[in-house]
């Protein structure tokens, strides 16, 4: 939940105990307002990342979600998206993170300081497909998807970043 109002969930996949979600919520409240994750069971670690992005649009803001698993180093997605989408992806692996690839901007990165570390980035889109990837990771789980700038401006949507560690940490996302 963000300022006590419920997100949505887009979607997300897992490899193993390695999850990622991605989560969203139209026109939220403003000011400084907490995100809550309630998680339904037990679960051993969690870490959760938040990007607030304005001039997004509010009736279809998200494109469809991409997503991947593997074993080998190397995760890569690619994410259907339109020329000046804000693409955003979250990684999640049982070792260390590596780099984002090129063009990526790295936004969050968080360890869950016993064996998996998460990282999310954005990039600019230029065309029909925006290829996210990460280096050295192994037994990976990733998601990605465009952000919808607003109809009818000129304007791109801009990310402003900010990132929630929810202890216990762990496995999974939050987009908001």
């Amino acid at each position: 939940a963000y300022a006590g109002a419920a997100l949505t969930r887009l979607g997300g996949t897992s490899n193993g105990n390695r999850k990622v979600d991605i989560w969203y919520k139209t026109a939220p409240a403003t000011g400084a307002n907490n995100v809550v994750i309630t998680m339904s069971g037990a679960t051993a670690y969690l870490t959760g990342h938040a990007h607030s992005i304005t001039g997004v649009d509010q009736t279809t803001p998200l494109g469809a979600i991409q997503t991947g698993t593997g074993a080998a180093s190397g995760p890569t997605i690619t994410v259907v998206s339109v020329a000046r989408d804000l693409v955003v992806d979250v990684v999640i692996g049982n070792s260390s993170v590596g780099a984002a690839g090129a063009g990526q901007t790295e936004r969050t990165a968080q360890d869950d300081a016993v064996d998996d570390y998460t990282k999310t980035s954005n990039e600019r889109a230029t065309g029909t497909s925006t290829t996210m990837s990460w280096s050295d990771v192994t037994t990976w789980a990733m998601a990605g998807v465009g952000v919808k700038g607003s109809p009818g401006t000129a304007a791109a949507p801009i990310v402003l970043t900010k990132a929630i560690t929810t202890p216990p940490l762990g496995v999974y996302r939050v987009l908001a």
